[in-house]
């Protein structure tokens, strides 16, 4: 099952590495958790897990999300 957050601007966002403010993504685009100094798979989630910058502050531009395939805005 897929765990998500909502952020403040009621975007869902999927809960896993990839969208963990404490990774970083190496050139050969494997990652590491700063947190835990551990390399790790895209899907991980560790138990110190905090929505990326990034991700808190998506929907807050007043732009618009589109569904992939069919392109209905979904999100004004």
């Amino acid at each position: 099952m897929k765990e998500t957050v909502v952020n403040a601007y009621g975007i869902e966002v999927r809960k896993w590495c990839a969208s963990c403010d404490k990774k970083e993504v190496e050139n050969d685009g494997t990652r590491t958790c700063k947190e835990m100094n551990l390399k790790v798979s895209q899907k991980f989630i560790c138990p110190k897990w905090r929505l990326s910058y990034a991700l808190q502050q998506a929907g807050r531009s007043g732009g618009s999300v589109r569904l992939k395939g069919t392109k209905e805005t979904i999100i004004y």
